[in-house]
């Protein structure tokens, strides 16, 4: 729980997970999120840029903060471009 960077306990994990499923299933909230589903990794500063070190395999990532989350960090892969 500590790559998670804010002191949470597993316990504490649990609850919130089981709680924020309960909250989209009952909202039917289904849909795909970019922010989630394209990127290589989400959260706070410090946690993307120790996923990033760790991904020796990839080209090229970014970290960029999100437009919708404050405080939130995204790393993903940049798109390459063909001439």
């Amino acid at each position: 729980m500590a790559a998670l960077g804010d002191g949470m306990t597993m316990d504490a994990f649990k609850e919130n997970y089981s709680v924020s499923m309960e909250e989209t299933i009952s909202a039917r909230e289904f849909s795909r999120e970019a922010m989630w589903s394209e990127s290589l990794a989400v959260g706070s500063d410090r946690f993307v840029e120790e996923v990033g070190k760790s991904l020796k395999n990839r080209y090229r990532k970014e970290v960029i903060q999100s437009e919708q989350k404050k405080g939130t960090y995204i790393l993903r892969e940049r798109g390459l471009k063909y001439a």
